[in-house]
């Protein structure tokens, strides 16, 4: 839902290990999308400030080719749940 509200392409997703916190447990994502930089940064942002406790632990930008405004990304998220 948040990929489409910032019309972003969304590709890949797989979720991956869990790991315990102190307050809880952390779920991440991977993830794979494409889309230009202005679409990117506003879906970033989406995924930042959702309710849900989403964070962007860490992610890579690569041009899909040269002179393309298209931007390739790959993205690893994570949710806390708080017990």
């Amino acid at each position: 839902e948040l990929a489409s509200r910032s019309s972003v392409n969304l590709s890949y997703v797989k979720s991956s290990a869990t790991k315990p916190e102190e307050a809880g447990r952390k779920y991440y994502a991977t993830l794979e999308c494409e889309g230009q930089m202005e679409q990117l940064v506003k879906f970033f942002y989406e995924i930042e400030s959702s309710t849900f406790l989403l964070r962007i632990e860490k992610y890579a930008l690569q041009l899909t080719a040269k002179g393309s405004s298209i931007i390739k990304c790959a993205a690893t998220v994570s949710r806390t749940l708080l017990e």
